[in-house]
């Protein structure tokens, strides 16, 4: 559930590159149009091999708390680790969980201060 009378179904990928770790969420939410994809994101991260010394690695973990009668819930997604900025700059992530909240478009951000963070977790690392 991602409502009080809101669905989704969540659909994980995992993916090996020479020693490197990628693992892809969705979440696809049945409309009377059709299917909308309302979330994609990498949940764990990594480019740490062969001795590799300038890497990330991170891992994350997306939960869907209930909000009492919510037309849509926020998410949590908690990560531990590393990421890559679009700088090539190799950061921690933040201490504190990130809250996903349904816009127009699908879950993103509710504020605009993870705009670096949520750009790596939304494209591709490799």
């Amino acid at each position: 559930d991602i409502g009080a009378s809101r669905h989704a179904f969540e659909v994980g990928e995992g993916y090996f590159n020479q020693g490197a770790v990628l693992e892809h969420v969705a979440l696809y939410e049945p409309t009377p149009s059709g299917i909308q994809e309302i979330l994609s994101l990498f949940l764990d991260a990594d480019d740490c091999v062969d001795g590799k010394k300038n890497c990330f690695s991170y891992k994350g973990k997306l939960e869907y708390p209930p909000k009492s009668a919510a037309a849509a819930y926020d998410l949590k997604l908690t990560l531990t680790g590393t990421y890559r900025n679009s700088k090539g700059r190799i950061l921690a992530v933040p201490a504190a969980p990130l809250v996903l909240r349904l816009q127009e478009d699908g879950y993103a951000p509710a504020g605009p201060s993870t705009v670096g963070l949520w750009k790596a977790l939304t494209s591709s690392p490799w």
